[in-house]
């Protein structure tokens, strides 16, 4: 019998807004200069273990996509 996926997680990465100056200098809409690349992942982990030692993507359950954004979201189910 397979275990019911009844959690729902929801994940934000987000990142300060860039309304706000950097070294006194202010940037134009959409403020690339003060957005970085992000990306998450979640890895499904065996009983015994509390971190992975290595990227192994028989074990990833989700991924958010590379992307430069103010937000980068994603939602599974565990």
């Amino acid at each position: 019998m397979q275990p019911a996926n009844d959690t729902e997680v929801v994940l934000s990465l987000g990142q300060t807004g860039g309304r706000l100056p950097v070294d006194g200098k202010f940037f134009n809409y959409p403020f690339m200069e003060t957005l970085n690349y992000t990306c998450a992942a979640v890895f499904e982990l065996k009983n015994d273990e509390d971190y992975l030692t290595a990227f192994d993507k028989d074990r990833l359950l989700c991924i958010t996509p590379i992307c430069c954004e103010l937000e980068n979201t994603i939602r599974f189910s565990l």
